[in-house]
């Protein structure tokens, strides 16, 4: 194993052990130990095991896999820049427990069983149930109804996805990057559960919102924010360093149905993602006459890697929780000073994508998803052609789609 990966220990190896894996942590030493979660470090003495790690982003995705979310986590996984040290999971695509069993998958595809799996809430944070998922788009099992039925052999943690949250933050705070590909559900439980779990973070990047133009569920609303939208505006107030990547840029990445063709003979994931992707390339050639998929979950994680390929406005966000604008994102984009407080103007101010390098992103997150494996050094993240940035459009660049 290389010594740049920041692993797990086998539970069975700690005699102090409470039941869930045991966490490889990289303090500012550069050095990692690890200890049983569910314990503070200081309770565990000499570390058990130490070694050296590279300078990786450290990585938690949650996630409701979802066709995108695959290209994504799969990418993650071979990407040199991430280590990804937990998969978190919700309803949205599918089911909570579907997502659940779709995400023990990608891991064991991308041989790191070692990477824990916590399962999310089966609600929203207003208590109701999720009935609505995107089956119609990424098909009953999330992995556009395979042929081959994929069962994991692995199980979840006992711990609920929010707890592992804030676990891992608080063991490692300012160190984890959270990827919320996502309703917020997950990261608004954290949130209340602990009051330094968002500024514990590195930083969050959302998956979600439509702020220049409609949503893919209705014209008022993307379909990750109108999943939760109490959770989404609780947690674009709740004063973590997040960054947020809706429609507005999402609807201008593309695969074609050829490059998705031709990762059947490529990389380590290349044919199962082909496989899985047949039901959604049908879906957006049926309904939208386009021979093309647009890849919002790899354009999210994208921005984990090379934010600088978008741009970026800072400014507070409120989402619309009641009416038939529920889920709506609305940006203060502070071009004016307000002469009387409003909802707004207390509020932490956000990140939100804008405009985007569509080619250069495209191409980043196809090459990380034909590869054979990590390289030993990180590749460039902008592609070999230059591409200008894509400005959203009055109608949003292309039609709307569900997620």
């Amino acid at each position: 194993e290389s010594s740049t990966h920041c692993r797990y220990k086998p539970a069975s190896q700690s005699p102090q052990h409470s039941g869930l894996r045991a966490l490889i942590r990289t303090d500012w030493t550069g050095l990692a130990i690890w200890a049983p979660l569910g314990q503070p470090l200081s309770s565990v003495g000499e570390p058990a095991r130490m070694e050296m790690t590279g300078q990786k982003k450290l990585l938690i995705i949650d996630t409701d896999p979802g066709v995108d979310d695959a290209m994504a986590i799969l990418a993650a996984f071979n990407s040199p820049a991430v280590e990804i040290v937990g998969l978190t999971t919700l309803f949205g695509n599918v089911r909570t427990p579907q997502a659940t069993s779709n995400a023990l998958v990608l891991r064991e595809l991308a041989g790191r069983e070692d990477v824990p799996v916590a399962q999310g809430s089966m609600a929203g944070l207003n208590g109701l149930v999720k009935q609505r998922v995107a089956d119609f788009v990424h098909g009953r099992d999330g992995f556009g109804n395979l042929a081959e039925a994929r069962s994991p052999k692995g199980v979840a943690e006992s711990m609920a996805a929010a707890a592992f949250l804030v676990e891992l933050c608080a063991r490692m705070p300012g160190r984890i990057t959270v990827l919320a590909l996502a309703p917020l559900t997950n990261i608004a439980l954290a949130m209340q559960m602990d009051p330094h779990f968002a500024t514990n973070m590195a930083e969050l990047v959302v998956l979600g919102g439509a702020f220049f133009t409609n949503g893919n569920v209705n014209p008022a609303a993307e379909a990750n924010i109108f999943g939760d939208p109490e959770a989404a505006d609780l947690v674009f107030g709740g004063g973590a360093n997040v960054r947020v990547v809706g429609l507005d840029v999402t609807h201008h990445v593309q695969i074609s149905g050829k490059q998705l063709a031709a990762l059947d003979s490529t990389g380590r994931f290349g044919s199962f993602l082909h496989q899985i992707s047949r039901f959604y390339l049908q879906y957006h050639i049926d309904s939208y006459s386009m021979d093309a998929i647009y890849v919002h979950d790899p354009t999210a994680m994208a921005a984990v890697l090379a934010p600088e390929l978008f741009n970026w406005e800072e400014g507070q966000v409120r989402v619309v929780s009641e009416g038939f604008a529920r889920g709506l994102t609305i940006l203060d984009r502070n071009l004016k000073a307000w002469n009387a407080p409003n909802a707004w103007t207390e509020r932490p101010k956000v990140k939100v994508a804008t405009a985007v390098q569509s080619e250069k992103v495209a191409a980043l997150m196809y090459r990380l998803m034909a590869a054979d494996g990590p390289p030993t050094a990180a590749p460039t993240s902008h592609g070999a052609a230059p591409a200008a940035v894509v400005a959203p459009t009055t109608n949003g660049g292309g039609p709307q789609l569900e997620r």
